[in-house]
């Protein structure tokens, strides 16, 4: 949460060319947080992992892999040398981020309450 947090202020402060980044590498932490909370033992494995493979071993929903994958080609582009995003697409990763959130926020309160219903 710190990073995107840090992220907001990026933007805030009109930071374009690193407001990107900062999305970018929040929504990692976002996807491997997840991966994690749904997975607590393979902390290691899913450290070591790539983003891509992250989502595609760990995110069991398609409509959350769908999100991602637009989150990630985006976010992958702000960090090179040569971006071909548009100020659009920038807007664009925000809202998927806030979707996937959304999503992620979900499924954790899904799992909290059959947790629950199971005592």
């Amino acid at each position: 949460k710190n990073i995107y947090n840090q992220a907001l202020l990026a933007k805030q402060y009109g930071l374009g060319d690193i407001y990107g980044m900062a999305l970018r590498k929040a929504f990692e932490c976002l996807v491997k947080d997840f991966a994690l909370f749904n997975n607590p033992d393979k902390e290691d494995e899913i450290a070591r992992k790539r983003l891509y493979d992250c989502i595609n071993d760990y995110i069991d929903s398609n409509k959350i892999k769908t999100l991602c994958t637009s989150c990630r080609l985006i976010g992958n582009n702000e960090t090179h040398w040569r971006n071909n995003n548009t100020s659009e697409d920038i807007v664009f990763m925000e809202k998927v981020l806030n979707a996937i959130l959304h999503f992620i926020e979900q499924e954790i309160i899904v799992a909290d309450a059959e947790a629950f219903n199971a005592r």
